[in-house]
């Protein structure tokens, strides 16, 4: 072998571990760290790789993002496609991604979220109550009761109203996409598809978790076809709305139902992670923290408007009927 040929195969072996130990700490949830303490250490661009920067710098990505021209999607964001389908995350292309997120940033104004806030704290009053009506008798999965409040708060900006989706196994499902996705970024697809036709229930149902989600946004986009009635719509316009409906305003997009079920879904998905995982750390913290809750609570009664709400209690309640938790 030729010096040329070695010093080849020694860069192939190197990427090839290189992969391998990416894949290795993704599959382990540790990458977002890694990439935290090589950022500390190094300052806000490191290069890991021959073509992997790590940027933390809000001038380069303000100049990167502003770029038209270029496509700053990554590849890797297509394991986050649903049932087979691409939706906003997944579009490298700038114009396409545009005209999709313009519809839910107008449905989700503060002056639309207003007109829908009785129901929001209704659905909070309702984990709450379900979550201090155990009184510490047994461990629960508060992020189980996040996932459905999410979910039930999304189908009203979504959908409207009307809509009543099934959420039974709502916070499975999201549950078992998170490790697909994991799974479609360490792996090729066809090392884990054909484990839905395994004899076991859970990989079976992670494989086809994707396609269950997608059957979920399937179902939101059929209640508002079915049950609109055009003197009686909310007050604020929906998400669906504001994607289907066509004037000389709103262009609207030319959607079939897949791609629309897609969009549904992820913008779903996406609501429900984020929501639920800040409010997770948000009430641990207040039921270990006595103190706080009664600062929360007082500067909550201070406020115009909130000093008769139940959900103002919502906190004392999660602390007085949860199970201890360490200080």
């Amino acid at each position: 072998m030729g010096p040329h040929m070695h010093t080849f195969a020694l860069f192939a072996m190197f990427g090839a571990l290189l992969l391998i130990e990416l894949g290795r700490m993704r599959w382990h949830g540790k990458l977002s760290f890694t990439a935290d303490d090589l950022l500390w250490q190094y300052g806000p661009i490191v290069r890991i790789s021959p073509n992997i920067v790590l940027v933390n710098d809000y001038q380069a990505l303000n100049s990167i993002f502003s770029r038209k021209d270029l496509n700053t999607a990554p590849k890797a964001i297509r394991a986050l496609q649903v049932g087979g389908h691409d939706w906003t995350v997944t579009y490298p292309q700038n114009h396409i991604a545009r005209e999709r997120r313009l519809p839910v940033m107008t449905a989700t104004t503060t002056k639309n979220l207003k007109y829908l806030l009785p129901i929001f704290e209704d659905n909070i009053t309702d984990i709450v109550k379900n979550l201090s009506s155990l009184h510490g008798t047994k461990s629960e999965d508060i992020f189980h009761h996040l996932r459905i409040n999410t979910l039930r708060n999304s189908q009203v900006v979504m959908g409207g109203s009307g809509v009543k989706l099934d959420h039974s196994i709502f916070p499975h499902v999201v549950g078992e996409y998170n490790f697909l996705v994991v799974w479609r970024l360490c792996l090729p697809e066809w090392l884990f598809s054909w484990r839905k036709f395994g004899p076991f229930s859970c990989p079976p149902f992670r494989v086809r978790s994707s396609d269950l989600l997608f059957k979920l946004g399937g179902d939101l986009c059929k209640q508002p076809e079915t049950t609109s009635d055009p003197i009686d719509h909310d007050d604020a316009p929906t998400v669906y709305r504001l994607f289907t409906t066509k004037d000389e305003k709103n262009k609207g997009v030319n959607w079939t139902h897949a791609g629309i079920s897609a969009e549904v879904s992820g913008q779903i998905l996406v609501a429900t992670e984020t929501t639920s995982s800040a409010l997770v750390f948000i009430f641990y913290e207040l039921a270990k923290s006595p103190g706080l809750i009664e600062k929360l609570y007082q500067e909550l009664q201070a406020i115009d408007g909130y000093n008769n709400i139940e959900i103002s209690h919502a906190p004392r309640r999660l602390y007085q009927g949860g199970p201890a938790l360490p200080a």
